[in-house]
């Protein structure tokens, strides 16, 4: 668990940290295996983040969301982002929901080949709150 999550005394943020944290660890060794598996845990960080957001009491999220809209939501990343858009828009200052989006199909894409091919390198471009995987091709370098 990272140390920011500690000191904020969030307990709902603990298991998407380590999840992201674990993502960006597997980009310390750079290599089409570990950049494919880092882009898993971090879409799934991701998604565990807005999803938890979503489903906390309206007592610390101060959003007007049922219980109801929170599992309507849930198994569809599409409807996911929708939700947070419609509930939370004034908390997505500078974040690209249609780029998190786009990196989250990837991994139905006929290009993201889990049989150890890949043909494309994925690095990580830190947005706060949330990690947008930058896709390029191998000849380009990271920003």
């Amino acid at each position: 668990m990272t140390s920011a999550v500690k000191k904020s005394g969030r307990p709902w943020a603990s298991g998407p940290a380590e999840i992201l944290q674990h993502g960006i660890n597997l980009l310390q060794d750079d290599t089409d295996a570990n950049r494919r598996l880092a882009l898993l845990s971090i879409d799934n960080a991701v998604e565990v983040m807005i999803v938890t957001y979503l489903g906390l009491p309206k007592r610390i999220t101060k959003l007007q969301i049922t219980r109801k809209e929170v599992e309507e939501m849930k198994g569809s990343f599409p409807r996911t982002l929708e939700t947070l858009e419609r509930h939370a828009s004034d908390k997505l200052a500078g974040i690209e929901l249609a780029e998190i989006e786009w990196y989250h199909g990837l991994q139905g894409c006929n290009g993201w080949d889990f049989s150890g091919a890949t043909h494309r390198n994925i690095w990580v471009r830190s947005k706060n709150p949330f990690i947008i995987l930058r896709h390029s091709s191998r000849s380009a370098s990271p920003q």
